[in-house]
């Protein structure tokens, strides 16, 4: 297949038309040139209630002012196979890109859409928690679930790094019962137990709960988002060294503005960053969804710096797509995803803003998790990085 260069546009999109989502479903292979995945709920059939609704996972072609629709995988709704997600908004139905470019993950309910609750608040035993694993070329797995955690608590995302292990966020219990919900890790496709990741906050305390709002990887790194001060508190954190696989599991904030919805790091910089053994530095960029706002953070001398915010009411999830210094992010709320581009690069303060939504729902359907997907290039030498500073460590080790 031969693969167009990415094609950003530079200038914020205030004032351009909204495509708004057909409900066409095409079922063939996603396109892996810088592209953008999006769970959608509903098909537009009948009003979303309180109880579980079919899953979709819509990919758009986004190089220009409208974005085209390109793709459409069903998750199965109903039976053995089944992952639906809450029409309740929760913080949920997130979306990861793995870090090897083969998968899309998503997190959801062993719960039929025909149902009448909301698949959050039941029992494992009614509905077990279910990790979704979308293939490059459109083939669905969802034989991997969790029944023991979050029960009757919402399951909001999962990350990998192959597709074949994962690690989980979710709502936690309350004070009154122990922490084993938050965040946990799944080792093989096909299981159905975890492993409780034992979280402490940055004082090295243990929790009362653990409520996480949002697993993500990204060089090489763990990293979770909270909005709860009762529990680990209102910021995004780096989730213990590298990628562990079980607990305890030390937290460290990278900030803490307000409670965090989702993050999406960047390597914008040559020699700066936060892993001094990359020979680009590593990741020296955040953008971060709070509250009805997306911040953007540089690491400058060994601190992440607020550099701007733009406005966005209900904003939830967040990615992006990079070309240099030009960082196109998308960011989603329920009602729809909105687009800025942030050309001030590395340790420069944001001044972009939203302006009208970028992609529309249909009638009778939401939004959820945005994923960007990047050209195949793009992965494979992420990868590589991350390979060559392991060597590195091991050697500087022994």
């Amino acid at each position: 297949m031969r693969f167009r260069k990415m094609q950003l546009i530079a200038a914020a999109l205030a004032g351009s038309a909204a495509l708004v989502v057909s409900t066409r479903a095409f079922a063939g292979a996603f396109v892996d040139r810088n592209t953008l995945a999006v769970v959608r709920l509903g098909d537009g059939s009948a009003p979303l209630g309180v109880n579980a609704a079919a899953a979709y996972v819509d990919q758009y072609d986004v190089s220009g002012p409208t974005p085209t629709l390109l793709n459409t995988v069903a998750l199965p709704s109903a039976g053995a196979g089944a992952l639906t997600m809450s029409a309740v908004i929760n913080h949920d139905g997130l979306l990861n890109y793995s870090t090897d470019g083969r998968y899309l993950t998503v997190a959801g309910y062993r719960y039929d859409s025909t149902g009448a609750a909301d698949p959050a608040t039941l029992t494992t035993a009614a509905a077990a928690r279910v990790i979704g694993r979308v293939g490059m070329d459109g083939s669905v797995d969802t034989s991997t679930t969790i029944t023991d955690a979050y029960n009757s608590l919402a399951v909001r995302a999962a990350a990998s790094t192959d597709g074949a292990h994962f690690w989980v966020a979710g709502d936690g219990t309350g004070p009154a019962t122990a922490h084993v919900d938050g965040l946990r890790y799944v080792g093989a496709v096909g299981g159905s137990t975890s492993v409780d990741m034992d979280l402490r906050k940055p004082d090295t305390t243990v929790p009362p709960y653990e409520n996480v709002r949002s697993v993500s990887i990204f060089g090489g790194q763990l990293y979770i988002t909270s909005g709860s001060n009762g529990s680990i508190g209102k910021a995004a954190f780096k989730a213990g060294t590298g990628l562990q696989t079980s607990g305890p599991t030390q937290l460290s904030i990278v900030e803490s503005a307000d409670s965090t919805n989702a993050v999406f790091f960047a390597d914008l910089n040559a020699t700066q960053g936060v892993d001094p053994l990359s020979p680009t530095g590593g990741m020296d960029t955040l953008y971060a969804t709070t509250s009805d706002t997306l911040r953007k953070f540089s690491y400058v001398g060994g601190t992440w710096v607020a550099q701007g915010t733009a406005a966005l009411t209900g904003v939830e999830s967040v990615t992006a797509l990079v070309n240099g210094s030009n960082v196109t992010v998308f960011a989603s709320r329920a009602n729809g995803i909105f687009r800025l581009t942030d050309g001030t690069g590395y340790n420069a303060t944001m001044s972009s803003t939203f302006g009208g939504a970028y992609l529309l729902p249909g009638t009778n359907q939401e939004f959820r998790g945005v994923a960007a997907v990047p050209e195949p290039g793009i992965a494979t030498a992420l990868l590589g990085t991350v390979a060559l500073v392991a060597r590195w460590r091991n050697r500087r080790e022994t």
